[in-house]
């Protein structure tokens, strides 16, 4: 129809686009994905020189993938920070950057 307009390739009707949270959530969530893969991939190459691609070589480095992830400094970063992006992927409610969920089990 001629009141709406494409705003990619693909024909997307206004009732099923994202809303403005629903899409910062994705892009975030998404980043967050991309970086618990592609982040210890490039350590495992760059800085182990017994690489072993798909082991694990103690329980240690399972563990490691449930505790800890990387401590940031959330009060500043959520200061200096205008985009609301980079606020939600530094969040403060306890949930740390790089940090796997536990599993259910």
């Amino acid at each position: 129809p001629k009141s709406e307009s494409r705003s990619d390739s693909v024909y997307l009707p206004r009732d099923e686009a994202f809303g403005h949270l629903k899409s910062s959530d994705f892009l975030t969530y998404g980043l967050k994905a991309v970086s618990q893969n592609v982040v210890p991939a490039l350590e495992s190459v760059i800085f182990d020189l017994n690489f072993t691609p798909n082991e694990f070589d103690s329980f240690e480095e399972v563990h490691g993938l449930y505790e800890g992830g990387i401590k940031l400094p959330t009060d500043v970063l959520s200061k200096i920070s205008p985009l609301p992006v980079l606020k939600e992927i530094f969040r403060t409610d306890g949930e740390q950057f790089l940090k796997y969920p536990p599993p259910k089990v």
